[in-house]
């Protein structure tokens, strides 16, 4: 909500808002978030140089950015999965959400775009999984942050100057069941 209110107000693409805790985390479709303390919570503003038709692509690009993030730090054994249209798995369990949020306008444009994120590094619900679960202790959630905002920068421009076709090979290399039923 705060992202979302300093965007309307104008705060420039690549701001984040970062909590320690949430109160009222949010999931797709109204789901709510389980915040447990330690984790990762943080939205980042974008204002995504492209036709409004393709904001989307920035959940797939957000997802991108984090898999490589945590291809950096997991053990090799352990396999990361993206599903679509916003969770992040490790071992095929959930370890990591992705929410866009945005307001259309009259005239069809996209001003703004807030990409939350949520990754369970210290403990995780029912279910879940945190990368403490795969002996992941040495970074912090502000580690995390720092090398994420670093590799979203790094896709957006990549994005914004080459198209979508290498992002969607990326995300597409790492799809949840991808040719399975």
């Amino acid at each position: 909500d705060h992202a979302r209110q300093l965007a309307k107000k104008g705060s420039p693409s690549g701001t984040i808002v970062w909590a320690h805790e949430q109160t009222a985390g949010r999931g797709r479709q109204g789901n709510s978030w389980v915040s447990m303390p330690g984790n990762l919570f943080m939205s980042i503003i974008q204002r995504p140089k492209t036709d409004s038709s393709n904001v989307g692509q920035l959940s797939f690009i957000a997802a991108v950015a984090l898999a490589n993030v945590l291809a950096k730090i997991l053990p090799a054994t352990v396999t990361i999965d993206l599903k679509w249209p916003n969770d992040v798995l490790l071992n095929r369990k959930k370890a990591a959400g992705i929410l866009l949020e945005t307001e259309s306008q009259v005239t069809g444009s996209t001003p703004w775009v807030v990409i939350g994120i949520g990754v369970n590094i210290t403990a995780a619900p029912e279910n879940a999984v945190s990368l403490y679960d795969f002996g992941v202790t040495a970074y912090k959630a502000e580690e995390i942050l720092e090398f994420l905002a670093g590799e979203l920068e790094n896709l957006v421009r990549q994005w914004e100057s080459d198209g979508f076709e290498g992002i969607r090979a990326a995300w597409l290399a790492r799809a949840y069941k991808l040719g399975e039923p």
